[in-house]
């Protein structure tokens, strides 16, 4: 899956680095976070997916129609206390969408990284508790 759980710190003693992995085969990781004590899962949709005609049918499903989700959300990653909890928002913060669940991150205090389709590519969407986890180099 898409979760890992660190806990204090390396034998060198050096912090836990995670790299959240981009949605483009081939490019380097957009993104690198040091967790601490916690937490890193990732939801997505272009892992376990197929094309139906132009329409992308991913593994995540929205609740109300029992369809799959297509809001233009292509990863949510997550980090929270446990693996447990940092999965589980991450599959929510996938079917709310980038808006959606961008406020709802923001507003609970989430630390949740999107990344949103657009029509030049991607963007990313950081709510602002991702920023303290993001590695400085």
């Amino acid at each position: 899956g898409g979760e890992t759980r660190t806990a204090g710190v390396r034998g060198d003693g050096m912090p836990w680095r995670i790299g959240i992995h981009p949605p483009a085969a081939g490019l380097e990781l957009e993104f690198v976070v040091t967790p601490g004590d916690a937490a890193v899962a990732t939801s997505c949709d272009y892992r376990n997916f197929y094309m139906l005609g132009d329409r992308r049918i991913s593994h995540t499903i929205y609740p109300r129609d029992a369809q799959t989700t297509a809001n233009g959300l292509i990863s949510d990653s997550d980090i929270a206390p446990d693996a447990m909890q940092a999965d589980a928002l991450a599959n929510a913060l996938m079917v709310m969408g980038p808006e959606t669940g961008a406020a709802f991150a923001t507003e609970n205090g989430i630390a949740a990284l999107m990344i949103e389709r657009t029509e030049h590519g991607s963007r990313a969407i950081m709510s602002p508790g991702f920023e303290r986890y993001r590695a400085v180099d």
